[in-house]
C-alpha cells in the first residue's frame, strides 16, 4: 500500500511540473532565441533558460494575496499565464558595437512570425526592444523584452490575456510618461 502510494505521488509530482510550464522554454521561444542569436554578432552561452507556467502563477499569485500592498498583484497576476526568462552570456567583449542596422534585422525576423515593436532604445553599450504579439482573435497575448548589452542577451516573454493586464496596471496606477531631452 505504501508503494502504491509513493507512486501516485511521484506521478502527481511529475504532472504538477510538466503542466507548471516549469521544465524549460517551449519551442517558440527557443525558435526567437535561435533567431535572435543567428542575427547578433559574437558567441553566446546559456547562463539560464527557464519558464513557468499557470501553476507555478497560481502559487505565486496565492502568496502575493497576502502582503500589504495598494496595487492589485494579485488581480494582474491573473492575467499572465505564461512566462519564460533566458540569459545568455557573451564571450567575446570586444566584437560588441550597437547598430540601428542589427535591431533592424531582429525587427524584421520577428515581424515575419507577427511580432511588432513598441519601443526601441540603444544606449552607448546596450540596446532594448520590445515587441507585442496578438492572438488569432486580435488580442495582445504576448510580450517580448529583448536587452543586448556587451557582456549579455536578455529574453524574457510573457503571455496572457495582456490587455486586461495593462488595464489593471493603469486603474492602479495612472498614466505617467517621462519623456527625456535627448530625442
Amino acid at each position: 500500500m505504501k508503494l502504491k502510494k509513493l507512486g501516485v505521488t511521484v506521478l502527481l509530482v511529475f504532472i504538477g511540473i510538466s503542466f507548471s510550464g516549469c521544465i524549460g522554454v517551449n519551442s517558440d521561444f527557443g525558435s526567437i532565441r535561435n533567431s535572435l542569436l543567428k542575427n547578433m554578432d559574437g558567441r553566446f552561452e546559456r547562463d539560464i533558460e527557464f519558464s513557468v507556467g499557470s501553476l507555478g502563477i497560481k502559487i505565486a499569485e496565492s502568496f502575493v494575496k497576502f502582503t500589504d500592498t495598494e496595487e492589485n498583484v494579485d488581480e494582474m497576476l491573473n492575467q499572465v499565464s505564461h512566462v519564460q526568462i533566458g540569459v545568455y552570456s557573451r564571450n567575446d567583449y570586444d566584437r560588441f558595437q550597437p547598430s540601428m542596422f542589427g535591431l533592424k534585422q531582429l525587427s524584421e525576423e520577428l515581424e515575419k512570425d507577427g511580432w511588432q515593436y513598441i519601443v526601441k532604445n540603444i544606449n552607448d553599450d546596450e540596446m532594448t526592444t520590445v515587441f507585442l504579439n496578438k492572438n488569432n482573435d486580435g488580442q495582445l497575448n504576448r510580450l517580448l523584452v529583448v536587452n543586448y548589452s556587451d557582456d549579455e542577451l536578455v529574453l524574457a516573454e510573457l503571455t496572457g490575456n495582456l490587455e486586461k493586464l495593462i488595464q489593471h496596471a493603469i486603474k492602479d496606477n495612472g498614466i505617467k510618461f517621462k519623456i527625456s531631452d535627448n530625442y
